[in-house]
């Protein structure tokens, strides 16, 4: 048997729609995007694209933990699954053995 109907997941997707994101969240997240862009190690940083699939996800974590807000732990929990397969390191970076996951990391703990 089904665990949703059609009509739950769209009545669902729509109370994500509801999640408040506050400016200083939004702002928070455009941060760390634009930090992917200015990361020595990072050739190719992450677009617009990847700070409103950041703020997308952001609400559906709060929704699922029963939140209509989003808190700063929803950006770091989800950092390494939204941005990740949208940067890619320098060669150099990569020969020295460093990965995209401690870029990140340091990223996001530079940003606070």
């Amino acid at each position: 048997k089904p665990v949703a109907t059609v009509a739950d997941l769209v009545e669902m997707m729509a109370a994500v729609q509801e999640v408040h994101v506050s400016d200083v969240f939004q702002k928070h997240t455009v941060e760390v995007v634009r930090r992917t862009r200015r990361h020595p190690s990072i050739e190719i940083g992450g677009s617009p694209r990847a700070g409103l699939a950041m703020i997308q996800a952001a609400r559906a974590r709060a929704f699922i933990h029963g939140r209509d807000y989003v808190v700063p732990e929803d950006l770091y929990a989800l950092a390494e699954d939204v941005l990740l397969h949208r940067i890619r390191l320098k060669y150099e970076a990569l020969a020295e053995g460093v990965s995209g996951v401690s870029v990140l990391k340091e990223i996001l703990s530079e940003a606070g």
